[in-house]
């Protein structure tokens, strides 16, 4: 009895797991059945297709290239809207230069929305043309001259030049010029007596006046100049230097008329030439009053580099002392400091 009791025991101990195995084999078929319908696509109720949900990573991606977007056209609006202020702005300020009448009235154009910019016809902008500097000119100068040196002081009565001058570079000038001077000198007897020590007793009767002398020169120089000032200056105050070729003439005024003798010597028509080359230094200013006519102040001052007297021979057959007192007061006059101050018009083209 006890065996056939063992035997049924083991007999439901085998089909007992049996059946568990089927019922475990049944349930995973359920949970892959499950699973599969879980990670299907998704169907509504009333059997549309329905597409996946965006995971957190793909809605962060749609969201930055939105901004992205709003932002470039924030920018583009701004850059937009500074454009049309800039125009706006030019606009007028066309509108004043021309007075106002010649652009019309400026289109307004909102910046409420970054629409298109209107765009404004202007007209063009026409440079100021620049005055044209003349650089060529013509001076004529009227002035004095004075000459101081060893016993005589002398002042012209008649001094007048021509002057023509280039501006070969801005401040700088190169010019030639020609100028007259005379004046009239009273020979009296005890002027020149100490130095000279000659005889006057040939042209006593001429009185205690003593006889009157024509002095006249005229120089030809060359002269540069160097001005201070910019060339578009109202007022030029300048410095320079002028080189001069001087030929002067002395001869006493009553020439011819009053002749007189000394025994075998006849006197009375006595003259005096002489050829030389003189320095100047220059200083002064020129003034303009328009774009062709000016004026200037002129101060020079000027001494002889050389000198050489020559005897006018077909006057006079032997030099008289009065001959001699011509050539004597000639070399002081060359020998002389000569100090001019003139002033002229200044004609530019």
């Amino acid at each position: 009895m006890k065996t056939t009791s063992q035997k049924l025991q083991i007999m439901a101990m085998l089909i007992g797991f049996g059946l568990s195995t089927q019922g475990f084999a049944q349930t995973a078929d359920i949970l892959e059945d499950t699973d599969a319908v879980l990670n299907s696509d998704q169907i509504d109720i009333d059997g549309m297709y329905e597409q996946p949900r965006e995971s957190a990573a793909q809605r962060i991606e749609k969201m930055r290239k939105q901004l992205e977007k709003k932002n470039e056209e924030m920018v583009s609006k701004k850059i937009e809207d500074m454009r049309i202020k800039e125009e706006q702005k030019l606009a007028k300020k066309l509108q004043k230069a021309f007075n106002g009448g010649n652009l019309g009235n400026v289109d307004e154009v909102s910046t409420a929305q970054a629409a298109p910019a209107k765009v404004v016809a202007v007209a063009p902008v026409v440079e100021e043309k620049k005055t044209e500097i003349k650089r060529n000119k013509i001076i004529p100068v009227f002035g004095v001259t004075t000459f101081s040196g060893e016993q005589i002081e002398f002042e012209s009565s008649f001094n007048a030049g021509l002057q023509a001058e280039s501006l070969i570079t801005d401040r700088i000038s190169m010019g030639l010029g020609i100028n007259y001077t005379s004046m009239k000198i009273s020979d009296v007897a005890n002027n020149f007596n100490n130095n000279y020590n000659y005889n006057f007793g040939y042209y006593n009767n001429y009185g205690t006046n003593g006889r009157e002398i024509d002095y006249s020169n005229i120089a030809i120089e060359a002269n540069s100049k160097f001005f201070i000032t910019d060339i578009e200056s109202k007022f030029r105050p300048y410095i320079g230097a002028a080189l001069g070729y001087n030929r002067l003439s002395m001869s006493y005024n009553d020439n011819g008329a009053n002749n007189y003798n000394n025994g075998a010597q006849n006197f009375g028509q006595e003259a005096q030439r002489s050829s030389s080359i003189s320095g100047s230094i220059l200083g002064g200013m020129e003034a303009s009053f328009s774009e062709n006519i000016g004026m200037t102040l002129d101060l020079r001052y000027t001494r002889a580099l050389t000198s050489g007297f020559a005897q006018d021979q077909g006057t006079t057959v032997q030099q008289s002392p009065d001959q001699l007192r011509l050539q004597n007061i000639g070399e002081a006059i060359e020998d002389a400091n000569q100090i001019s101050v003139g002033a002229g018009l200044v004609v530019r083209f």
